[in-house]
């Protein structure tokens, strides 16, 4: 350790017999470490008679068993829900139950979609390159014509 540290912490009572003797014999024949040793000390008494004296209201250990009742409150609210437990025949049911409507709704409509496309009035034209189609009620022409590539 540094020599100024030592001081500080012989300043501060922070040290075992041992260094503190050692110390004392640093200050004893070195006049930069006594002058060091000097202001320290001087401080430390500035320090602690201007220091503000704050008194509680109550004792420490009450002041203390307040916050930890203000902490162990908390953590009760904060504490999650029990939440019940989802039936095993919800977890089936539900998916396989959408599942079927989805179904039913899917053949409903192509159902109901080619009913309604053999009830439609159709043109078809035939060319010589290919044929035309139109549907009047759709606003629709499809033409289509035969290159003769294959």
């Amino acid at each position: 350790m540094e020599p100024e540290i030592k001081i500080q912490a012989y300043v501060d009572g922070e040290l075992s017999d041992r260094e503190r003797t050692r110390v004392e014999a640093l200050l004893n024949k070195d006049a930069e470490a006594r002058a060091l040793y000097e202001a320290l000390k001087a401080m430390r008494e500035v320090v602690s008679e201007n220091e503000p004296v704050m008194k509680m209201p109550e004792t420490r250990e009450f002041f203390w068993s307040k916050i930890e009742r203000e902490i162990q409150g908390s953590e009760r609210i904060t504490e999650a829900p029990v939440q019940e437990k989802t039936p095993w025949w919800m977890k089936f049911f539900v998916p396989v139950g959408a599942a079927a409507c989805l179904l039913a709704v899917l053949t409903v409509s192509t159902q109901q979609g080619a009913t309604q496309s053999a009830d439609l009035s159709v043109t078809e034209v035939a060319t010589s390159g290919g044929f035309t189609v139109y549907a009047p009620e759709e606003n629709m022409t499809v033409v289509w014509v035969d290159t003769g590539v294959n």
